[in-house]
């Protein structure tokens, strides 16, 4: 297991404490990840992101070309962006897959009238697979929200959610 940052990470509301250290997603919106990420069962926790002008936020960024990401949990973390925000992948292209990972992160997408779109609790944007995933976090946006995959146009499998999503529409 790891943990990034120690406290109340998830419930900070924004607010970063003294010490903590900010999270750069992997493959970022200037990147793509296509690689094989197994988290054997583990956790990642203490996750703290919170800009307003980047897109494609969560462990990963962007998951395309084949890339996989499996067996992972998400504890205590907080992501606030623009576009394309989840806890696990901000956008999971056509052929990117997602398994056996959770998210218990907050996450929010910028409520404004140009972002807070693809907003979601495992996922922000999914045009690949997700499959045995759940929420259990807060997920808020505008547009396009919900509390596994945001905007989905891909295919979801065996998955749920229970925490509170809140949104203008296509929620």
């Amino acid at each position: 297991d790891i943990t990034v940052n120690e406290g109340d990470v998830a419930g900070c509301d924004g607010t970063k404490a003294e010490g903590w250290r900010v999270w750069t997603p992997i493959a970022p919106n200037t990147a793509t990840y296509a690689g094989k990420f197994d988290g054997q069962g583990h956790t990642i926790s203490g996750l703290y992101f919170n800009n307003e002008e980047e897109d494609d936020v969560g462990i990963f960024g962007q998951l395309c070309d084949g890339g996989e990401i499996q067996n992972v949990g998400l504890k205590n973390s907080y992501f606030r962006g623009r576009n394309y925000i989840g806890g696990i992948c901000g956008s999971n292209y056509k052929t990117g897959t997602i398994r056996n990972c959770y998210s218990e992160a907050n996450v929010t997408g910028v409520v404004d009238s140009r972002s807070g779109a693809d907003i979601g609790g495992v996922v922000g944007k999914n045009n690949g697979t997700v499959e045995n995933c759940y929420n259990t976090g807060n997920v808020v946006g505008d547009k396009w929200v919900g509390g596994v995959c945001g905007y989905n146009d891909g295919t979801n499998n065996n998955c749920y959610n229970t925490g509170k999503v809140t949104g203008t529409s296509d929620v």
